[in-house]
Order: structure tokens, then C-alpha cells, then sequence
């Protein structure tokens, strides 16, 4: 794994220079439709990929509780995450399971797992779907508007509708670098269409899949709508593409 600079000019220049370097990537970058941006995307996020792990530090920040922090082991392939924490240490082996749009949490002192919601809250905003991999393709309706300009950069604006109430979201607006092919910002609404959280994406890592190299994000800041100094900051390291051992993508797993 390399780590692209993550000014938002040096970032733009790296995911010009890497465009250029990979015709096949670079062709793609305009006039797609909404499905083939969320199929792009979601590889950036840990969706669609044959095997992915990487390491996780969430950071929540709240004007009354100050820092927590929690740090985390992920790996995904397709469809299904698991998520183990290594620290704190009154936490560490705790285990959060994502088969499809299910999740269960288990750790070793439990007789079986937990059926949990990836609604709920994990750390400040940042809930249990949100440390999983990404999968908007198969798990949302999308439909292209109106394209807008963030920072200078040309952006694809997503209407993202949940197919499903087992979505982490009911709705949610994407933002996406049309050059670049990765995610910059979303919105997220709830059923009645009110919002309540936003967030900001890096991209400085990168990956190799399929003989070629590819943006995989960096950090992501979800902030509350409601509570604007309420946020968890979610940074992403040591990103390996590999296979990744069915038998740790079970519930048999999280009790071992």
C-alpha cells in the first residue's frame, strides 16, 4: 500500500496523474450512469472487492464528553465484514459481523452472538454500518442529478434511495468526483427527509485489484446536523487486498 498526499490540490493532481496512467480507468470517468458510479465507489470503500482488510481508528469528538477513541481490525469480502477491536482494552475482542445487511456482535465471553442494527450508534455519529464495507450498488436505487462543483472540483451528484429498510440509511445524496471516481462527500436523511448527518472523504491510499491501481479511502468526518461539534473521524490504514478465510465471515466466529 502507498499513501497519495492529501492536500485537496495534491490530491487532485495524484487522481489526474493516475487517470492518465490507466487508460481503461480514465475512459470510464465521464458520461457514466448512476450504477457504474457506485460500482466504482464502492470498490474505494471495501465493496466488490474478491478479499480487503485494513486497520481502523475512530475518533469521537463531543463538546461534553471530549475524545474517545476506538481502533479496529476489518475485513470484508463481497458482501460480508468482520470487524474485531483491539483497543481499548476493556473492548478488545469484540466483534461486530456483517453477512449482507445483517449484523450480529459476539465476542468470546458470550454463549452466541447479538443481533444488532447497522443503525445504531457506534461511536458519536458514526454508526455500525458505517465501519463496514460499502455496497450502495446492491443496496440502492440511484439516480444521477444535476452536477455540481465542490472545492473547485467537477462532482456527480447521486439521489441514493435504500432499497430496503434494512439500509443503514433510508436516503442519502453522493457526491462523487467525476475525474476521480471516488467518493467526496454524502448526506444522509432520514425516511422523513430530514438531514442528520454529513460526510467528508479522503482518498490517499491505494490499491492494487485486478493488475491495477485504485483509490481506497483514507479518513472519513461524519458530522451530526443537529450537533455540529458532535463528530467521529474514521481513519483508514494498512489497506491489503487478500483473501480473506470463509470461516472468519461466520457467526461461528465471533464466539471463538
Amino acid at each position: 500500500m502507498e499513501t497519495w498526499m492529501t492536500s485537496n490540490a495534491k490530491l487532485l493532481l495524484a487522481g489526474a496523474l493516475l487517470a492518465a496512467s490507466l487508460p481503461g480507468w480514465a475512459q470510464t470517468a465521464t458520461g457514466l450512469s448512476a450504477l457504474q458510479v457506485l460500482e466504482a465507489t464502492d470498490k474505494t470503500r471495501g465493496g466488490g472487492l474478491p478479499g480487503v482488510s485494513w486497520d481502523l481508528k475512530i475518533t469521537a469528538i463531543d463538546p461534553d464528553s471530549g475524545e474517545n477513541v476506538r481502533m479496529l481490525h476489518v475485513k470484508a469480502e463481497g458482501d460480508n465484514s468482520v470487524a474485531e477491536t483491539y483497543y481499548p482494552a476493556r473492548a478488545a475482542g469484540g466483534r461486530l459481523l456483517q453477512l449482507g445487511r445483517n449484523m450480529w456482535y459476539g465476542r468470546p465471553d458470550l454463549q452466541k452472538p447479538v443481533s444488532i442494527s447497522s443503525r445504531q450508534k457506534m461511536m458519536g455519529p458514526a454508526a455500525n454500518g458505517d465501519i463496514a464495507a460499502t455496497n450502495y450498488m446492491k443496496e440502492y436505487d440511484g439516480t444521477l442529478m444535476p452536477e455540481q462543483t465542490i472545492d473547485g472540483e467537477p462532482v456527480y451528484v447521486l439521489n441514493l434511495v435504500g432499497k430496503t429498510k434494512w439500509v443503514t440509511y433510508d436516503r442519502i445524496v453522493y457526491y462523487v468526483s467525476r475525474a476521480r471516481l471516488v467518493p467526496v462527500k454524502a448526506e444522509f436523511y432520514t425516511v422523513s427527509g430530514k438531514l442528520f448527518k454529513t460526510a467528508i472523504f479522503e482518498t490517499g491510499n491505494i490499491i492494487t485489484h485486478d493488475g491495477r491501481k485504485q483509490p481506497f479511502v483514507s479518513r472519513m468526518v461524519i458530522h451530526d446536523a443537529i450537533g455540529a461539534n458532535n463528530v467521529s473521524v474514521l481513519e483508514y490504514s494498512a489497506v491489503k487486498v487478500q483473501p480473506i478465510p470463509r470461516d472468519e465471515l461466520s457467526l461461528a466466529a465471533l464466539t471463538r
